[in-house]
């Protein structure tokens, strides 16, 4: 279609805009009813039972070292503010301000990032955001009187009854919080409004004033979705089947336990006495196999023919299983570790690792771990930093922005070589600036002491390189290495640290 002329263009001012009335009019799916969402048809994953379920399930060791290892992981990262390119100079107080935020709340933001990224494991977290005035008399370590925070509340998933909607449940408002366990200040009563006086056992945190972090938040979910919903079946299996091997190796090792007595105990006819008698050695016999009963003491009864009327053997069990039940319960580890980006704790088992794999799944598994942090940072920019900038009644025009260090996140930082490696063959692509400084960080990392002067320009330093890679009369190799600039011998950075 063919763009309107100028007398087909509608009009843009005044009175002659056509009568419009905007608004939403489709919703996003999520089921919610009564402040309950609905999504999950499994009544163990669906919140709130879910979080209790979550919370059998990392007993299990497997789930709670997978877990264990992507909070720790994402515990390490280094979290910095940082103003917007162009704006350095116009925002470097402010910059400084949000340091100092970062080291003035009561508790350490290591724990509230521990804190926060338990949205991994429960699909959600809420931290409550408590804001003070700058003053050594509240706590602070500053006294700017300015308008700071004096914690990240953190506000457990079993606390959260429900959630909020408005606009016919296209407008999210916040979490409702059981507070009944709240006493009013310490006196042992229930939690009372100042305002109303009424007593009431929830609160409503809205979310203007809590930071939620969503895992995986299909429909726009305010619950989430926990990694450990994914592998519920393979942890409940999984549970069974080690049970199953704890019996059989049970078995096993103590043999199949065989109590002969009279067929009279066995009658359908028999007496009351006798199956008093043949309910308690029933009883004797399951608590063998448990390993309650270490031995078995019999009456000495003799039949017509001197035969012993009850007798007692244990008889191994030979021959090899249909199944290897091991090698199942190994399937659903690597099936829950797989699922929980843990992985890489398995590699080298079983003498079929190798350094390359290794390196290979902790890349892959930086990759994706690397999307958690990215989600908080997301909440830091849209959330924190506006409600700090309100507070303080400051311009929003420009606001710096919550970064973070991707080399805090691996467990193994890139060595000198791998990053001389990588700029040398980003450089031969021409993939990074050819600059004194990049030069200099180089040099940094290998310890050496000489600098290039940094206001040099790309050709001076090109010149440089260049000088560095012709290496003729030097006694090297004329082949193979890159460091001579014959012909046979290829100098370019690609080739001269494809070993690296």
């Amino acid at each position: 279609m063919a763009d309107p002329s100028p007398k087909e263009a509608l009009p843009t001012t005044g009175s002659d805009l056509p009568s419009m009335k905007v608004r939403e009019v489709g919703s996003n799916g999520l089921r919610v009813t009564a402040g309950q969402v609905l999504e999950e048809p499994d009544t163990a994953l669906r919140y709130p039972q879910s979080i209790y379920t979550y919370k059998k399930m990392l007993k299990d060791s497997t789930v709670a070292s997978a877990v264990e290892y992507v909070q720790t992981r994402m515990a390490s990262v280094t979290w910095y503010p940082q103003a917007p390119k162009g704006f350095e100079k116009e925002l470097e107080k402010y910059v400084n301000y949000l340091k100092t935020v970062q080291n003035d709340m009561e508790t350490s933001w290591l724990s509230c990032i521990k804190q926060m990224s338990s949205f991994t494991t429960y699909g959600f977290s809420i931290m409550e955001i408590v804001p003070y005035t700058r003053l050594k008399v509240n706590g602070s370590r500053h006294n700017d009187g300015l308008r700071g925070i004096k914690k990240l509340a953190f506000r457990s998933q079993d606390t959260i009854s429900g959630v909020e909607y408005a606009n016919d449940g296209r407008d999210f408002v916040g979490y409702w919080q059981l507070v009944n366990h709240v006493t009013n200040k310490g006196q042992g009563k229930p939690y009372v409004n100042p305002k109303t006086g009424k007593m009431y056992n929830e609160v409503l945190l809205k979310k203007e004033n809590i930071l939620a972090f969503r895992n995986s938040a299909l429909k726009d979910s305010p619950l989430g979705q926990s990694p450990l919903s994914s592998i519920y079946e393979s942890w409940r299996f999984k549970k069974e089947y080690e049970q199953t091997l704890a019996y059989g190796v049970s078995s096993d090792i103590n043999g199949l336990k065989v109590l002969y007595i009279p067929p009279q105990y066995l009658s359908e006819t028999a007496t009351p006495e006798d199956q008093a008698v043949f309910a308690q050695y029933q009883k004797i016999m399951r608590n063998m196999h448990i390993g309650a009963e270490s031995g078995l003491i019999l009456p000495q009864v003799l039949d017509d023919k001197g035969e012993q009327y009850f007798k007692f053997e244990v008889v191994n069990v030979g021959g090899s299983k249909a199944y290897n039940v091991p090698e199942i319960i190994e399937s659903y580890k690597m099936e829950i570790l797989t699922a929980l980006y843990a992985t890489v704790l398995t590699a080298g088992q079983g003498g079929g690792g190798s350094f390359a794999l290794s390196t290979s799944l902790q890349e892959m598994v930086d990759m994706i771990i690397e999307a958690k942090p990215e989600e908080m940072r997301d909440v830091f920019n849209h959330t924190l930093i506006p409600y700090l900038w309100k507070l303080n009644g400051w311009d929003m025009t420009v606001l710096p922005t919550c970064e973070w260090d991707t080399n805090s996140l691996s467990i193994t930082p890139p060595t000198y070589e791998q990053k001389t490696k990588a700029y040398y063959q980003l450089l031969a692509a021409g993939g990074v600036a050819i600059t004194a400084r990049n030069i200099n960080h180089i040099a940094e990392q290998a310890g050496f002491p000489e600098r290039l002067p940094e206001d040099w320009t790309s050709d001076q330093v090109r010149e440089v390189l260049s000088n560095a890679d012709s290496r003729a009369g030097d006694g090297f190799a004329t082949t193979g290495d890159g460091t001579s600039s014959s012909p046979k011998g290829d100098s370019s950075a690609t080739n001269a640290h494809n070993k690296a």
